[in-house]
C-alpha cells in the first residue's frame, strides 16, 4: 500500500516589515471569564504550552517573545504505511487468554496474544510534523504580558507591551477552511519586524518564495521503517499575507527586508 499524503495548511496575517495595524490593547489584569485560562508569563515546558486543534489539525502555542514556536500536527502522519491488524483466527484463542489472566499467568497471556491476535507487523507510532517558528527582532523590555487560550472561540491570544508599542498574536485552527491561522498585530507603525521558518524532526526540504510562502515537505522515516516506501509523505505550506510589508527570501526562510 502507498504512504499517504499529509498535508498541512496555515496562513500567517500580519506585516513582516514597515506595516501598521491598529489594535486593541488586551488587559494583563485577571479576567472574571470562567471560560478562558491565562497567564502571565511564556510556557516554561511542555506541559504549559496552550492547545489547540480541529480534529485533524493540531497546534501547540508555546507564547515565546522573541522567538515565538508553535508545535504542528496532523492526524494521518505516522511512521508506517497503512495496514491492517486483523489476526485470521485470532476469536479461537480467547478463551485460553481470558483462562491465563484468570490464574494471573500474565507473561504467557501476554505471549500468546502478541503471537495470535495481532497482525502481522509492527504497529507504526503517531509521528509531529513539525515547527512554525516566528523570530521576532526588537523584543527587549517587555511589559504587560498575557497569554491566554478562549475555551469559548478555541483562540490563543498573546499579548505584551514594548515601550508605546503595544504587540498581539492570535492563533487559531478552522474546521471549515481546515488551516491554522496566525494574526500579528502592532499599534505603532514599523515596529512588527519578524523572520519566519518551518522546522521538523523528520528529513525535509524546505522552500521559499519572494510571494510569502513557505512549502516543507518529505517522507517519515524512523526505526524499522526506513526506507523510501515507508512512512507517510507530508506537505506542510506557510502562506504570509502582509499589509504595506516586505520581505526577502534567505536559505528557505523568510526575513523581513531592510
Amino acid at each position: 500500500m502507498h504512504a499517504i499524503n499529509t498535508m498541512f495548511r496555515f496562513l500567517v496575517v500580519g506585516a513582516v516589515a514597515f506595516a501598521f495595524s491598529a489594535c486593541a490593547a488586551v488587559s494583563s489584569a485577571p479576567t472574571r471569564n470562567p471560560d478562558t485560562l491565562w497567564y502571565k508569563h511564556p510556557a516554561a515546558d511542555w506541559n504549559a504550552v496552550l492547545p489547540l486543534g480541529n480534529g485533524r489539525l493540531g497546534a501547540m502555542v508555546f507564547g515565546r517573545v522573541a522567538e515565538e514556536r508553535i508545535q504542528l500536527n496532523e492526524d494521518t502522519l505516522w511512521s508506517g504505511e497503512p495496514t491492517g491488524y486483523n489476526h485470521p483466527g485470532a476469536f479461537e484463542n480467547v478463551a485460553e487468554l481470558r483462562k491465563l489472566v484468570a490464574e494471573q499467568k500474565f507473561a504467557e497471556a501476554e505471549k500468546l496474544g502478541d503471537k495470535t491476535m495481532l497482525g502481522i507487523g509492527n504497529q507504526a507510532t503517531y509521528q509531529p510534523l513539525g515547527d512554525l517558528n516566528l523570530r521576532f527582532e526588537g523584543q527587549d523590555n517587555v511589559q504587560d504580558y498575557r497569554r491566554e487560550l478562549d475555551l469559548a472561540d478555541s483562540m490563543v491570544r498573546v499579548s505584551y507591551r514594548i515601550g508605546a508599542a503595544r504587540y498581539t498574536r492570535e492563533v487559531f485552527v478552522s474546521h471549515p477552511d481546515q488551516v491554522m491561522v496566525v494574526r500579528l498585530t502592532c499599534d505603532e507603525p514599523g515596529q512588527l519586524n519578524f523572520g519566519l521558518d518551518l522546522s521538523s524532526p523528520h528529513p525535509n526540504q524546505v522552500t521559499a518564495t519572494p510571494d510569502g510562502r513557505v512549502t516543507m515537505s518529505d517522507q517519515v522515516r524512523i526505526g524499522q521503517f526506513k526506507g523510501d516506501k515507508n512512512g507517510t509523505k507530508f506537505v506542510a505550506e506557510a502562506l504570509v499575507q502582509s499589509k504595506d510589508g516586505k520581505m526577502t527570501v534567505e536559505n528557505g526562510k523568510l526575513r523581513p527586508m531592510r
